[in-house]
């Protein structure tokens, strides 16, 4: 071939020899080139929408309905007419810490209350019962009260002057603090606390810190480990932002009872008061309730006494006796009570009556065993 394509090229021109060698090269192609391969049929795949998972929840926030953990248990003791209410809501938020995981609740009848057990493991509080009741209520009585906290939520935060005279009071409620949220729960389950401690404007460690709002009570009982009662120069505090604090950064539900209970022995400074009556009165507006509770030694001579394990005449005080009046203009503005300690054997008993309200008293006094 190599030979002829000279000779080919001179009788006929190269133009020509190379439209000729094209041709030929398509035609070997077409002779030899192997069958096409068969069409595989492409079948339609239906699409199977894959369901994306819910973000994880916050660290300090888990659902009812989630599945949880039922090593956690307590004994408690609960009158049946609580007991027959309607459990609270399955989609309440509660907080991941909480007692391990979730809530789980043995309820044993004490004395002198009729036998009813209420038991709960898994992602909710269910109950079931044996004894009279048809879980009904009178219109206006506390066991009605009591529903709507189980199905709404009861938040409790303390607000707490942590000045060097409050040393006594502060030791009694860190040693407290647990068996007073045990007795809450216990008509309460949903129950959340929250602590702010605060002292005066020139103090030079804080003037306030906070926990927000938690149902794991070993996270409060924490935070209170970590206060001392210290400082102290003129005797009125900065009450109205330990108020402020409470107010803003407790992270409250709304839909939720929301009570802050005030514990001091000194009131705001006279400049201050019209901002504490303001805040105390916003908070009521929406809804919340505003208590104080007057620790001074005028407000409480012998339960201090008691304490300080020195005779009444012994003790420091102003020599006004009663409760302040500031403070009674606070809990006026807030819709709530205003009280000393005089009277309880412990602090937690008179929290756990002002947490209800002095008009629910006598119906919780007698609930209030060994509290």
């Amino acid at each position: 071939m190599a030979a002829l394509a000279p000779r080919f090229a001179g009788r006929y021109g190269w133009y020509s020899f190379s439209a000729f060698a094209h041709i030929a090269f398509v035609l070997a192609l077409l002779l030899y080139a192997p069958p096409p391969m068969p069409e595989i049929p492409i079948f339609p795949i239906d699409l199977v929408p894959v369901e994306t998972p819910p973000p994880p929840p916050d660290s300090d926030m888990l659902h009812f309905k989630q599945a949880t953990h039922p090593r956690v248990r307590e004994s408690i003791a609960v009158p049946k007419e609580i007991l027959a209410l309607a459990p609270p809501p399955v989609d309440a938020v509660l907080d991941a810490q909480a007692v391990g995981g979730g809530i789980s609740l043995d309820v044993a009848a004490s004395n002198s209350l009729s036998g009813f057990a209420l038991g709960g493991y898994g992602g909710g509080f269910t109950g079931t019962g044996v004894g009279a009741g048809n879980g009904t209520a009178a219109a206006g009585s506390f066991t009605e009260y009591v529903g709507g906290l189980r199905q709404a939520g009861l938040d409790v935060v303390f607000v707490i002057d942590s000045t060097g005279s409050m040393g006594w009071l502060l030791a009694e409620v860190k040693d407290r603090v647990r068996a007073l949220s045990e007795w809450i729960r216990t008509l309460v389950p949903v129950t959340r606390f929250g602590v702010v401690v605060y002292r005066d404007d020139d103090d030079p460690e804080y003037l306030t810190q906070i926990q927000p709002l938690t149902l794991n009570i070993g996270r409060v009982r924490g935070f209170l480990e970590d206060v001392d009662a210290q400082g102290r120069g003129d005797i009125p505090e900065a009450v109205q932002a330990g108020l402020r604090t409470a107010i803003d950064d407790a992270k409250w539900n709304r839909s939720s009872r929301r009570v802050i209970i005030v514990l001091g022995d000194a009131p705001p400074h006279a400049e201050h008061l019209n901002e504490a009556v303001q805040l105390a009165q916003s908070f009521s507006s929406t809804g919340g309730t505003v208590t104080l509770v007057d620790t001074s030694f005028d407000a409480n001579p012998t339960l201090a006494a008691r304490r300080l394990k020195v005779r009444v005449d012994q003790l420091e005080t102003l020599g006004k006796g009663g409760i302040m009046p500031e403070f009674e203009r606070i809990a006026r503005a807030g819709g709530g009570d205003a009280s000393n300690l005089e009277g309880e054997r412990h602090v937690a008993r008179q929290l756990a009556l002002l947490i209800f309200g002095e008009r629910w008293a006598d119906e919780v006094r007698p609930l209030l065993g060994n509290l």
